[in-house]
């Protein structure tokens, strides 16, 4: 497990340091799973070039620093407050990965975003942040929200999505074709015609208990 301050300790007080653009971080895997965890700050998963490296840039906010661990062939990145290891301060991530990666991510009102085709199990949930997810691959996707709207555009036809709201909308857009649909709330809900239930495709469950949800084909 390793540490990165961005604060010094001299004289019995603490010294603090301009905070930087970003700090940057290469990490050679193949890693098993990424777990990813912020409060207040963004957590952006991107899709990289072929082949195992994860890039990570560290975007400092209220958060002193940040804590890896790349033992046990999985990486843990949680954004830290001075003088402790655990979530909750405001530090941002930018995690750029291998499009087949599994990823797991979970801030309270900072946004995810997940970009590009990544294809692997993917998983976010967050108190009030919202998610954007744009031109996905054929991923694995959970996601879990109490008023966080979730905005979502897939190129390819996922293995399976599961998406969670309390209140927040949802409006995602998926090819077009046969899916399990399991599309429920008190809201207003649209489903494309050309979006057909078919129990044997992949599925596609979208519930929320007040929020609208528009599920749309491309």
């Amino acid at each position: 497990m390793r540490w990165f301050w961005l604060a010094a300790v001299a004289a019995g007080c603490v010294e603090r340091f301009p905070e930087p653009e970003g700090q940057t971080e290469v990490f050679t895997g193949p890693f098993a799973t990424i777990d990813v965890q912020a409060e207040d700050g963004r957590i952006e998963v991107v899709e990289g070039s072929a082949g195992d490296e994860v890039t990570l840039e560290f975007l400092p906010n209220s958060s002193d620093h940040y804590v890896a661990d790349d033992t046990g062939g999985n990486l843990s990145l949680v954004a830290a407050c001075l003088g402790d290891s655990v979530a909750g301060c405001g530090g941002g991530f930018v995690l750029t990965v291998p499009a087949n990666q599994e990823v797991h991510t979970k801030t309270g009102l900072g946004q995810i975003a997940f970009r590009g085709s990544l294809g692997g199990v993917l998983s976010g949930q967050t108190t009030s942040g919202k998610f954007e997810i744009i031109d996905l691959g054929p991923a694995d996707l959970t996601i879990l929200t109490g008023t966080g709207g979730v905005d979502m555009t897939a190129l390819d036809t996922p293995q399976s999505i599961s998406i969670d709201t309390g209140s927040a909308p949802v409006s995602i857009e998926v090819p077009a074709g046969g899916y399990a649909l399991d599309v429920d709330s008190n809201g207003e809900v649209t489903v494309a015609p050309e979006l057909t239930d078919d129990a044997s495709g992949p599925p596609l469950r979208v519930h929320s208990g007040t929020g609208d949800i528009h599920v749309l084909a491309l």
